[in-house]
């Protein structure tokens, strides 16, 4: 359930949540980046991608109670339907900062998922 997510969840543990998605367009939601090494030669150096760009970001509500959690899923695939499914996928942190210490905020990074009839 996304409520236990959010306070059970362990980053960077396979993950399976049950709930409703609703695509989201608020950009101040998902905050934050990937840093992607570049080579040239013998020089690598760093270029962040900003997250909004690489994922559709989606909050699943739970049906027993309002809480909802974020789940990121790679933009180019078919869009998430807003019905019951199950999202399988890898729990990552999410800092409002580079300052903190501990994640505020973690996300299911989706990897699959299916219907539920």
């Amino acid at each position: 359930m996304p409520s236990e997510a959010g306070s059970k969840g362990i980053i960077a543990a396979n993950t399976i949540i049950t709930g409703i998605p609703k695509l989201t367009t608020s950009k101040t939601d998902f905050i934050g980046f990937i840093l992607v090494p570049i080579m040239i030669g013998n020089v690598t150096t760093f270029s962040l991608i900003p997250l909004i760009e690489i994922y559709d970001v989606y909050e699943l509500r739970d049906e027993n109670s309002s809480q909802s959690f974020l789940i990121a899923h790679s933009k180019g695939t078919n869009k998430l339907p807003e019905k019951i499914i199950i999202v399988a996928g890898v729990l990552k942190e999410l800092k409002a900062n580079k300052n903190e210490k501990k994640a505020s905020k973690m996300f299911l990074e989706a990897v699959y998922h299916m219907g539920i009839n």
